[in-house]
C-alpha cells in the first residue's frame, strides 16, 4: 500500500490554543490527505487524547496555558506505546532559545507559523517515513 493511501487512517493530533490557527492546521493536514485528526486547545486535553487514542503524529504549539508544548513532549516520551510517534513543534516563536530548547528536548522538528501545505508534505511525511509510522 502506498504511504499516501495510509494517511486517512493515521491518528493525528493538533494542539493549538488559538481556534482559527487550529482550524487552519487541521485544514492543511486534510489538504495533504489526513482524515483521522484530533484537536486539543490545551496540553491537558492533548494528554487525555494521547491516553485514549493511538496517536501517531502530533503538531503542537509551544506556548500553551498549563501543560505547555515541551511538557507535553516529555509526557508523550514517557508513554512507551508512543515511542514511534512523530512530534513536531509548531510555533510563531522563532527565537533561538525556544527552538534550541525544543530540539534539545527531542522534538522531531520545529516549524515556525504560519504553516504551509508543502511543509506538511516534506517535513511531517518525511518524519513519518523515517520513524516507520507507515505500514509496509
Amino acid at each position: 500500500m502506498d504511504y499516501l493511501e495510509q494517511l486517512p487512517q493515521i491518528p493525528t493530533l493538533v494542539v493549538e490554543d488559538v481556534n482559527v490557527v487550529r482550524v487552519q492546521i487541521r485544514e492543511l493536514l486534510r489538504s495533504v490527505g489526513f482524515r483521522n485528526i484530533y484537536e486539543a486547545k490545551t496540553g491537558a486535553e492533548a494528554a487525555q487524547l494521547i491516553n485514549e487514542n493511538d496517536i501517531q503524529v502530533i503538531l503542537c504549539d509551544c506556548h500553551l496555558d498549563g501543560l505547555d508544548g515541551l511538557s507535553l513532549l516529555q509526557y508523550m516520551k514517557e508513554q512507551q506505546r508512543l515511542s514511534g510517534a512523530v512530534f513536531i513543534m509548531v510555533s510563531a516563536d522563532n527565537t533561538k532559545k525556544t527552538i534550541l530548547l525544543s530540539i534539545q528536548a527531542g522534538v522531531d522538528d520545529y516549524i515556525v507559523k504560519p504553516l504551509k501545505a508543502d511543509q506538511i508534505r516534506s517535513k511531517v511525511l518525511g518524519h513519518m517515513r523515517k520513524k516507520g509510522v507507515f505500514s509496509k
